[in-house]
């Protein structure tokens, strides 16, 4: 064999190796994408069964019909205050009314509920908080008592890129008839 010859094999390895090299980076980010991706979508299952959790329990543990019956324009009193909006006695999971899966309220605001949530694709810390909207603006937390609460839930992992928060507001219903409640 030649020189020539010689030259022709050796680019030839360089070449092919070097696309070796291309194809299995490229084999290997597209699998850490995929696998991102299974945890961001655990991590909405999680942050799903949550509030669909929350959807069976009680609006308030405090009902209690007001004379004269529910007014849309003026919340009961019985209902639990915007600062005291917390798990009573229950513990996670088995919270009976939306205000359990929030921490309450601090002096800068309000405090997150935090636990763990075990899958196979490992553990998720999850972050809560429940605090009373009004429908007009469904952003700002409300310091008064009204018929919606709002439930922010985020859930992070070490593998995520970033935390995924889903939202959510639940409406008292009232089951009362003849009464004028949302």
């Amino acid at each position: 064999m030649g020189d020539r010859e010689l030259l022709y094999v050796v680019l030839a390895v360089l070449f092919f190796g070097g696309l070796n090299t291309s194809i299995n980076r490229f084999l290997v980010l597209n699998s850490e994408d995929l696998l991102r991706k299974e945890y961001e979508f655990q991590a909405v299952a999680v942050a799903q069964e949550i509030i669909e959790t929350v959807k069976s329990r009680r609006f308030d543990e405090n009902i209690t019909p007001p004379t004269g019956g529910f007014k849309r324009s003026a919340p009961p009193l019985s209902f639990a205050s915007p600062f005291a909006m917390r798990s009573e006695s229950e513990k996670w999971p088995y919270f009976d009314d939306v205000d359990d899966f929030g921490g309450g309220w601090k002096v800068n605001g309000y405090r997150p509920f935090e636990t763990t949530v075990a899958t196979d694709r490992g553990v998720f810390h999850v972050s809560m908080i429940v605090y009373y909207v009004d429908p007009a603006d469904l952003e700002q937390p409300a310091k008064t008592r009204k018929y919606y609460k709002k439930l922010i839930v985020t859930v992070s992992n070490e593998y995520l890129a970033h935390d995924i928060t889903l939202e959510h507001v639940y409406s008292f219903i009232n089951l009362n008839k003849g009464a004028a409640g949302s």
